[in-house]
């Protein structure tokens, strides 16, 4: 059998407990648990580890009992500050101050970075809806039917 090194970790700021048995870059993806995510590769074929949030909240009766590896929800991915702006074609700084300000739905912040779920949902600024938001709302809808 060959031996792993598993790395573990408890964030305290977010009450976050990480394993990870391999390094790389990746997204986070859902589990059959909505208190764990699962650490994917960036090209969805490996499984990396995962985290579980609100650790402080189990308890002996509450176990978190989940299934993990690659497309094991079949649910949409997220993506990564660095992803998601590579995609938006903008810069990684732009989107996180595009969540710090909330205006990405369902981002979620984790530690340092920010967790982005697909698809991009950027909200309206106060000036309307040119730039970002018009951009990314311009990819999710089909060619031709772009409504004002």
């Amino acid at each position: 059998m060959e031996n792993r090194r598993v790395r573990a970790w408890y964030n305290e700021e977010n009450d976050t407990l990480h394993i990870r048995w391999k390094d790389g870059t990746g997204y986070y993806s859902p589990t059959s648990d909505d208190r764990v995510l699962e650490r994917v590769s960036e090209d969805g074929v490996e499984s990396l580890g995962f985290m579980i949030e609100a650790v402080h909240s189990l308890t002996r009766d509450d176990k978190a009992e989940f299934e993990i590896g690659v497309g094991a929800t079949g649910e949409i991915k997220n993506l990564s500050v660095e992803m998601a702006a590579d995609q938006l074609g903008v810069t990684p700084r732009y989107v996180r101050r595009l969540c710090k300000d909330g205006r990405v739905r369902g981002a979620k912040r984790l530690g340092h970075s920010w967790v982005i779920p697909v698809p991009i949902d950027i909200a309206e600024g106060s000036r309307g809806r040119p730039g970002i938001a018009a951009t990314v709302h311009a990819l999710n809808e089909p060619r031709g039917e772009y409504k004002t």
